[in-house]
């Protein structure tokens, strides 16, 4: 990564920082990434160096930058994908100026042929897309860390919630203990006992049957 100020003074954009050296001619990029402040992706294209220089610059994505790196899409289908595009011309002074042009006005003449596909260094070129990809990762990762406090605030607050709710079943659970005991304490007080009472039992061992008239018995049969 360069993060070398190639453009100083971008319409709407701002500084433009090198980032990615696809195609050079003559050690000067022909075919390159920039990025802005908020890490958003460019590609640029130098479509003139003779009489002072001229580069077309589209906002670019990851994705589409992997298709063009892939030879799924080429260059001028990168630029023309955009409802506008950015024109930076630098005079021999070096003086740079820039302007916006609808995607109807743009002069085919700054862009390659149709069908004329990215030639660079294609580890470099795919080892920057992942460094890309990586970056990108880590900013959602950051964000993410970013919300931890409000995740911990989240959590601690469930965790009140599950410790005052696990509380009052340790209590409901007490209460019904001690319902279960006070029920088997009841059945018991209330059992029924069984116990034995002595009749009294007739004494005939002490009958003397000799003390009986016969006579009696006689005039009664």
């Amino acid at each position: 990564m360069m993060n070398d100020v190639y453009f100083d003074n971008v319409i709407q954009i701002g500084k433009l920082y090198l980032d990615h050296i696809f195609y050079e001619f003559e050690s000067e990029p022909i075919l390159f990434s920039c990025t802005d402040d908020k890490r958003n992706i460019y590609l640029c294209l130098c479509s003139e160096i003779r009489y002072g220089q001229r580069w077309v610059v589209t906002k670019c994505s990851i994705t589409k930058i992997k298709d063009l790196i892939d030879q799924k899409i080429d260059i001028a289908s990168v630029f023309l994908s955009s409802p506008n595009i950015i024109a930076i011309d630098m005079d021999m002074e070096g003086k740079e100026k820039s302007c916006i042009i609808e995607k109807d006005k743009i002069d085919r003449l700054d862009l390659p042929k149709e069908g004329t596909y990215i030639r660079c260094d294609v580890d470099k070129a795919k080892n920057y897309l992942w460094n890309k990809e990586w970056e990108l990762i880590r900013k959602q990762l950051q964000e993410v860390f970013n919300m931890k406090p409000i995740f911990d605030e989240i959590s601690k607050s469930y965790c009140m919630v599950i410790r005052e709710t696990m509380n009052d079943l340790a209590e409901q659970l007490t209460e019904i203990s001690h319902t279960i005991k006070e029920s088997m304490q009841i059945e018991l007080d209330y059992s029924y006992n069984i116990s034995t009472i002595e009749k009294y039992n007739e004494v005939i061992d002490d009958i003397d049957v000799t003390d009986i008239d016969n006579n009696n018995y006689a005039e009664a049969a």
